[in-house]
């Protein structure tokens, strides 16, 4: 029954053969958005908009990164990527140039005013938001869609990305971009190529991005997509690659401002890079599963003293996340 009522009916008449039908449409053309549901979702990316404004950083602070990252964007709007408050000014081996670039680019008068940095950020944030809709609604009903994209538009770790200089949205932009691209247009070599570039540019902005990196690597393999295999290997090696060769080997490094230091510096177990793996892997499991992380960033209530809180809220939030996809995938069947 359920399969006669999700199939198109062939009209048999005549003139007409009863098996002519239709083709399906295709799996990157969705059916249009109804006036209100665009409305909505212009009306939700705007109040984003509006909310990172009013909670703006309105200057430079000194508990952050930003003033660093203004003076590497200087630094390379001279030329150059140096370490401009530091004695002797040696080369920069900490944070790869990704974001410096962008503000040097679009980022206005780098200070002491951060109007043009905090602006590109605000917009930065409201284009991904844009993106992870149109693909939300490619595989989910409006009203899915337009929850996750409300939810999202009201996320204070979004919001305060957006509002302040931090290397977070511009990275969260490349990555959703290079996904939109991967998923949308999977089969088209322009956007495959757009979006492996956008990919290795993402791990160029933050250094964890070299996990979606390595990803689409994986992806492709699995897929046996050897072509996109290779030139993803060259594109990253010869990028993302040499940054991190010299981040690890560059001569003049600093205790806690640089990754090579830590690596020297950790424990007897963590002076190799399986061990220090390793060790940041356990800790980050007991910082965000056991003492509250990932519930403090949901916004779960937590009971002091214990974890039992911690692990039954991310079992619960787990759950009801389970519950949203099979219930998402019954949906699209009806």
């Amino acid at each position: 029954m359920l399969l006669t009522m999700s199939l198109p009916r062939a009209h048999a008449g005549p003139g007409r053969r009863g098996d002519a039908r239709a083709p399906p449409p295709a799996a990157d053309a969705p059916a249009p958005l109804g006036g209100r549901v665009v409305a909505a979702a212009a009306g939700l990316v705007v109040l984003h908009v509006v909310l990172a404004w009013l909670v703006r950083q309105p200057a430079v602070t000194t508990g952050n990164d930003d003033a660093l990252y203004l003076l590497l964007a200087r630094a390379l709007r001279a030329g150059t990527y140096r370490d401009l408050h530091v004695l002797g000014h040696p080369w920069h081996s900490q944070y790869p140039p990704g974001y410096p670039l962008l503000l040097a680019l679009f980022g206005g008068t780098l200070g002491p005013g951060i109007t043009g940095a905090v602006t590109f950020g605000i917009l930065a944030s409201a284009v991904t938001l844009v993106a992870l809709f149109d693909m939300a609604r490619r595989h989910l009903p409006p009203l899915y869609a337009l929850t996750l994209l409300a939810l999202l538009a009201v996320s204070p770790h979004l919001l305060a990305f957006a509002g302040s200089v931090r290397s977070e949205t511009p990275y969260i932009l490349l990555t959703v971009l290079s996904l939109w691209l991967l998923v949308v247009l999977p089969e088209r070599r322009a956007a495959v190529a757009a979006g492996t570039a956008l990919a290795v540019l993402a791990a160029l902005t933050r250094s964890v991005g070299l996990a979606i990196v390595l990803a689409l690597g994986l992806v492709w393999v699995w897929e046996r997509r050897w072509v996109r295999v290779g030139w993803l290997a060259l594109l990253g090696g010869i990028t993302v690659g040499l940054w991190l060769l010299w981040m690890f080997k560059a001569p003049e490094q600093f205790e806690a401002r640089s990754y090579g230091v830590m690596l020297k510096l950790g424990s007897p177990t963590e002076r190799t890079t399986l061990g220090l793996v390793q060790g940041r892997v356990m800790r980050a499991v007991q910082a965000f599963l056991l003492d509250g992380g990932l519930g403090s960033a949901l916004g779960l209530p937590r009971i002091p003293g214990t974890s039992l809180d911690n692990i039954v809220g991310m079992l619960g939030t787990l759950a009801l996340a389970l519950v949203g996809l099979v219930a998402s995938r019954s949906w699209s069947h009806w």
